[in-house]
């Protein structure tokens, strides 16, 4: 798995590319946690790319949005694949995310 960090209009966006589960899962949180230590509250996870998450890959999302909520923070999820967007539904966090089509509607929607 690889994570990519950029910023958009004050947006942190980390684009996941890859699976997302037991042995790739510390990387997202490391990108998380790098962010979030520089000060970032708002976040949009571009899982174009993703193509595979697992529970322990939603947990880490899930911890996200704790530590999020903890600060007034935000986090939208752009452009899940079928598959992923599946995954989101059977687990109920379809419910608990912002999900949008593309990464402009996922930022606009926290700006």
């Amino acid at each position: 798995m690889k994570v990519h960090s950029s910023e958009e209009h004050g947006v942190t966006i980390l684009s996941l590319e890859g699976r997302l589960e037991t042995n790739t899962a510390e990387i997202y949180d490391t990108a998380f946690e790098a962010a979030h230590a520089n000060g970032a509250t708002k976040y949009v996870l571009d899982c174009g790319s993703l193509t595979y998450i697992s529970s322990i890959g939603l947990r880490s999302i899930l911890q996200s949005l704790k530590r999020l909520s903890a600060c007034d923070g935000d986090l939208a999820i752009a452009a899940p694949a079928p598959m992923i967007m599946e995954i989101f539904e059977i687990s109920g966090f379809k419910s608990l995310l912002s999900i949008h089509p593309d990464r402009t509607a996922a930022v606009a929607a926290l700006v």
